[in-house]
């Protein structure tokens, strides 16, 4: 497995595990050594994760969203559309941070919680709004 591969599989792990996980719990799931654990949660953490906890106690992934400098945010989006790419997936939404569209990569999102809320306007006229910015030709 490349590395690249391990660090988000690592994250995907976190993910599962609502209580801290040992890190050779980790280690053991993903056939690396402990050592090589510590290194990914520190790199992981580099790049904006919000993983905490420390070696013999354990690691937890903590909600949120990290942009691409790895800086934590909390929005509102309304998902219009899931992408699915050769290595990555991108939830197409409307943001109330940015009152734009914008595409999510969603081994970005830490957490999401679900609201009872309706979107602001109908489903189908974001889309439409979406497909006209994007130049994607109505169905």
């Amino acid at each position: 497995m490349a590395r690249s591969e391990r660090l988000l599989e690592l994250i995907q792990v976190l993910r599962r595990h609502r209580w801290p996980v040992s890190g050779q719990t980790l280690a053991d799931e993903l056939g690396v050594s402990l050592r090589t654990i510590y290194r990914d949660v520190e790199t992981l953490n580099g790049l904006g994760a919000s993983i905490e906890g420390e070696a013999g106690i354990g690691f937890v992934l903590r909600p949120g969203f990290a942009d691409r400098k790895g800086e934590r945010t909390r929005r509102t989006v309304w998902p219009i559309a899931l992408g699915y790419f050769e290595h990555v997936r991108v939830l197409a939404a409307w943001c109330e941070l940015r009152e734009d569209f914008r595409n999510f990569r969603t081994d970005r999102i830490l957490a999401l919680q679900q609201t009872e809320t309706r979107y602001p306007r109908r489903r189908r006229a974001l889309m439409k709004a979406w497909q006209e910015i994007e130049g994607i030709p109505p169905q």
